[in-house]
This record gives C-alpha cells, sequence and structure tokens, in this order.
C-alpha cells in the first residue's frame, strides 16, 4: 500500500516534522494485523489520521458506481478543492488531491 511521502505532505501546509509523524502513524495503520484486508487498513489509517490531526477531522466517502469507480475515502478539509489526504478503494493507495478535481475527472470519464 503506497502512502504519500514527505514532500507530498509539506504540500498539503504540514510542516516537515509533522508531515513525518504523519507518514509514520500511516505506516503504522496499514500494518495492523488486526484487520485483514487493505481496503479496511486504509479506511482505519484514514481514521486513526483524522483523530491525530488538530482540530479532528472528519472521514467522508465518494462513491460513484455510474463511472465504476469504487470509491474513495478522504479527509473532509471543508473546501473540495484543497488538498487532502485520500484513499483510493480502486488501486488500494493513499494519494494527495483534492476530492473535487477527482469528481470532475470523473464526470468527464479521465478518472482513474
Amino acid at each position: 500500500m503506497r502512502i504519500p511521502g514527505i514532500e507530498k505532505l509539506i504540500g498539503i501546509g504540514l510542516d516537515s516534522a509533522t508531515a513525518q509523524e504523519v507518514r509514520s502513524l500511516l505506516q503504522r495503520a496499514v500494518k495492523n494485523e488486526d484487520l485483514t484486508n487493505s481496503d479496511d487498513r486504509g479506511e482505519y489509517a484514514l481514521s486513526t489520521l483524522a483523530e491525530y490531526l488538530e482540530p479532528k477531522q472528519y472521514i467522508r466517502h465518494i462513491d460513484d458506481s455510474q463511472h465504476e469507480v469504487f470509491g474513495i475515502d478522504y479527509i473532509n478539509m471543508g473546501d473540495p478543492y484543497i488538498p487532502t489526504i485520500l484513499f483510493n478503494h480502486l488501486t488500494r493507495q493513499f494519494m494527495v488531491a483534492a476530492w473535487g478535481d477527482i469528481v470532475e475527472r470523473a464526470e468527464e470519464g479521465t478518472y482513474p
């Protein structure tokens, strides 16, 4: 399961120390042996991260079966065009992106 690098995390406004903590937290969460599949691990990692952030954030889900997108979980930053950390259930990878851009691309047929 791919996790965003420090540079990407700094790109969404985290300072270097926080970016390292966030990356470490995600790495530990995806290695949770109590969870048997990568979707569960991805959701657990995002939930853990949302609890860590100050102020606490919430996880949201986008499901778009019309465009055969399996769904994306993301940390809600309040604006769909502010980059955030997402978990893509189709690719089973974390990404840094603005979920509003992903929805637009799906509507245009250019995602994933």
